[in-house]
């Protein structure tokens, strides 16, 4: 039978055990699916899927979205979506999935972003 300051330092290294491998996992990262849509003040912007506009910002040199055109679907994969209106997100990586155009926004999000000055006439 095991005494009780055993089990003790069993249970204290099996915990600090955990924790070591928890804080050595990479954060984990998603993929988002939407259209691009280019702002009035240039920033590049994705309308996600069922949740709506988020600002991109490219984390990495390998993120380029210089030929990609409104309406574009794209995926991206980002680690963390910061909740503001719109949107904003660190991009890791891009690929483009389809040609679009920009009637295949959502009106109502296009007005919306108007109406906070994100988007010209």
């Amino acid at each position: 039978m095991i005494d009780t300051r055993t089990r003790v330092i069993r249970l204290t290294v099996l915990i600090a055990v955990l924790l070591c491998v928890a804080g050595c996992l990479p954060k984990g990262h998603s993929y988002v699916e939407g259209l691009y849509l280019k702002s009035a003040n240039d920033s590049d912007m994705i309308i996600i899927d069922d949740y709506g506009p988020c600002v991109m910002r490219a984390d990495n040199n390998k993120v380029n979205f210089d030929n990609l055109t409104d309406g574009d679907r794209i995926k991206v994969e980002v680690a963390q979506i910061a909740e503001s209106y719109p949107m904003q997100a660190d991009v890791y990586s891009l690929k483009k999935l389809s040609d679009g155009e920009i009637g295949d926004i959502d009106p109502d999000i296009l007005a919306s972003l108007k109406e906070t000055g994100w988007i010209a006439d």
